[in-house]
Parts: C-alpha cells; structure tokens; sequence
C-alpha cells in the first residue's frame, strides 16, 4: 500500500474559490488519501460546499480559530498520514501532479511529530 497523504485545507469565507480546490484534491485520484478541511467559522457558501463532498473527507470542521496557521494545526494534530501537505483554499492542485513542494514526511513520537521539510512526494501519484 502506498504511504498515507494527508491534505490540510484551512478556509475562512473563501466559498468563491473552495469547491475547485476541493476538486483539485479529490481529483488526484490517490488511493490512500487523508483529506481534512479546517474552516473557521464561514458565514458564506463555504459549509454547505463542504458538506457536499464530506463523505470524501477524513474530517472536518467549521469553527471560530485564530486564523490560517491556528486552522492548519487544528488539522496537524487529526492526520494520521505519513506525509503531510496543505493546500489553501484559494489555491489549486495541478492535475495528476507527480510532486508536492509543500509536502513534510512526519514522524510520529511520544509527545509530538518531527517532521523533514520539502520530502520528494515523487511516487505517491502514481498509484
């Protein structure tokens, strides 16, 4: 089985941009996908966007943060995968990419995650 990927998308109020980036997600095909969406409390289209692809997703949420940086380590501390990435909602995934430029391979501890910036994400597509 391939390595677990999990995806971070943080929103807030971002309804206008968020559907083609879930899209731009789902559509790499990965068969071993964690998605989570963080959302800070939208008060726009972007809950009902979310709900409509839910059974997609590993988890989400629609909740008050603190802001982009807050709502990505809400979601680091729910993945599970053994590579993390993150994606805004307001930006795309090119289609079948064969490399994520912000991807951590994480290593779990005891009391935490140790993580290796920029690892090659070069395989993952292809399965």
């Amino acid at each position: 089985m391939p390595p677990k990927f999990s995806i971070v998308t943080p929103s807030y109020n971002q309804g206008q941009f968020l559907e083609e980036t879930i899209l731009s997600v789902l559509d790499q095909k990965y068969s071993n996908l964690e998605y989570i969406i963080i959302d800070g409390g939208s008060t726009d289209e972007s809950v009902e966007i979310i709900r409509r692809y839910e059974k997609h997703l590993a988890y989400w949420v629609s909740e008050k943060d603190r802001g982009q940086v807050h709502a990505i380590n809400k979601g680091i501390e729910k993945i599970t995968g053994d590579i993390f990435g993150f994606v805004n909602s307001d930006d795309l995934c090119r289609a079948r990419s064969r490399r994520w430029q912000s991807t951590l391979r994480i290593t779990r501890k005891a009391n935490g995650f140790a993580a290796t910036r920029s690892c090659s994400a070069k395989d993952w597509m292809t399965n």
